[in-house]
């Protein structure tokens, strides 16, 4: 986004050979609570980063924009925030601490606001909000196919 250029088909799978190689090793553990599809989950979450893509230029790219980039980077870093929060939680088998959450939401709030004071961003300054709920449901879809007891 930063260049103007599409994601690198590379980059993606890269990733997506990482996250299977990180899931199948913790699936193979004796004290799973359950082991669901790593893919299922795997393009679950992508059509929920695709929710937010979608948030952050909403049309097809087509100026380069350090904000939108930066944006990304943020929603990038708040859910892997809240998916510490939760695996900490899962592993001691008690409730998530609400001051972890709200670290990560502090932390997204203040690098979202200082992306969107570059001032080159394609969406709107009020989209904070919004990318929030779609991140929180894409880490409590997630908490739920993995441990299903934590489903609200």
């Amino acid at each position: 986004m930063a260049k103007n250029q599409p994601v690198d088909p590379s980059c993606i799978q890269k990733a997506e050979g990482k996250f299977a190689k990180a899931f199948a090793r913790a699936a193979r553990r004796p004290d799973c609570l359950a082991t669901p599809d790593g893919d299922a989950i795997m393009y679950d979450d992508e059509g929920h980063f695709d929710d937010v893509a979608t948030l952050l230029f909403p049309d097809a790219p087509t100026q380069a924009s350090r904000c939108t980039a930066r944006k990304l980077v943020a929603a990038g870093r708040k859910a892997a925030d809240m998916g510490k929060c939760q695996a900490e939680a899962v592993g001691k088998n008690v409730a998530v601490d609400p001051d972890c959450l709200s670290r990560a939401q502090t932390r997204f709030a203040a690098a979202f606001a200082k992306a969107q004071a570059a001032g080159d961003c394609v969406s709107s300054a009020d989209d904070a909000g919004d990318v929030a709920a779609a991140l929180d449901s894409l880490i409590g879809d997630a908490v739920c196919q993995v441990d299903p007891s934590r489903c609200s």
